[in-house]
C-alpha cells in the first residue's frame, strides 16, 4: 500500500513562477477520495521571485487550477489546505532591527 503525504512542499524559485515546476510536483500527489485527511501544500516562494507571481496565486487560490504551457492542470481540491510563504529579506531585517530595540528596552540598564 502506498502512503500518500499529508504535508507537500513546493519551492517556488528563480525570478519568476515556472508553472512546469510547480506542476511537476503538484502532479506527483493526485487527489485521492478515498484520504480522510485534509493535505497540506506549502508553497514556499523565495525572495527573487517576482515575475507571475500575482497571476499564479490568483489562478490556485482564487480560480482554483493552474495549467503550464504543456496543457498539464492541477485542480485544487476542496478538503486540500495551501499555505504560502513569502520571504522577505528587507521585511526580516527591519523586525529583527525592532525586536533587538524592543529587547533593549526591557533590560536593565546600568
Amino acid at each position: 500500500k502506498r502512503r500518500v503525504p499529508i504535508r507537500v512542499s513546493v519551492p517556488v524559485q528563480g525570478n519568476s513562477v515556472k508553472m512546469s515546476a510547480v506542476l511537476n510536483v503538484l502532479l506527483k500527489h493526485p487527489p485521492n477520495p478515498t484520504l480522510k485527511l485534509a493535505r497540506l501544500f506549502h508553497f514556499d516562494i523565495a525572495p527573487s521571485v517576482h515575475g507571475g507571481l500575482d497571476a499564479f496565486l490568483f489562478n490556485l487560490l482564487v480560480l482554483g487550477s493552474i495549467t503550464d504551457d504543456r496543457g498539464r492542470a492541477w485542480r485544487r481540491s476542496n478538503s486540500d489546505l495551501y499555505l504560502v510563504e513569502v520571504t522577505c529579506p528587507e521585511l526580516a531585517f527591519t523586525s529583527l532591527a525592532a525586536a533587538n530595540g524592543f529587547l533593549k528596552d526591557l533590560t536593565p540598564h546600568n
